[in-house]
């Protein structure tokens, strides 16, 4: 907007309440309204990425799967100079985790039924080979997940993404 001498005047923003012209305050509630207002369609439109990226998992991959079972974790037994079935070095620290058949690569939500705790992990790994066991997750994963007392708990496995790209794999294929 334009003075009468031809120079360009600042417009404050509106508030909530209206016009208040030469007042800063109105124009910092009006910032701050709109900065929520951002933040709060941000985050559903991240949740909605989120939840169609799910659901572009083919129902034929989810079935030949096997996505309910029993957890389990790494011992100690299993050290840094290990390589996982990808040829990765394991790591204990990593969120990572062996399963029989999703592909490496695939991003998998593990959840812990017994306390609804949750973790979202990289399959890089074979196993676990023991009946009724569906994966074999690190350490860290473990204890976030709140199994290292029990050892073993009944999971339910959300296959989160599948890989992009063919992994290179390792041994033990």
């Amino acid at each position: 907007m334009r003075n009468n001498k031809g120079n360009i005047r600042p417009q404050i923003a509106p508030s909530a309440g209206g016009l208040l012209a030469g007042s800063l305050i109105p124009t910092l509630k009006y910032l701050k309204m709109k900065k929520t207002i951002l933040a709060i369609a941000f985050m559903f439109t991240a949740m909605s990425v989120s939840n169609a990226q799910s659901d572009s998992i083919p129902q034929s991959v989810k079935n030949n799967h096997e996505l309910v079972g029993k957890a389990s974790y790494y011992g100690s037994q299993y050290k840094s100079t290990r390589h996982t079935a990808n040829g990765e070095n394991f790591n204990k620290d990593a969120y990572t985790a062996a399963h029989k058949t999703l592909p490496f690569g695939t991003v998998v939500k593990v959840k812990n039924l017994k306390n609804n705790k949750t973790v979202t992990l990289r399959i890089n790994d074979r196993g676990p080979f023991i009946k009724g066991r569906v994966i074999d997750v690190t350490p860290v994963a473990a204890r976030d997940l709140e199994m290292i007392h029990s050892g073993v708990v009944p999971v339910e496995l959300e296959i989160v993404s599948l890989p992009e790209k063919k992994v290179k794999k390792g041994r033990n294929c």
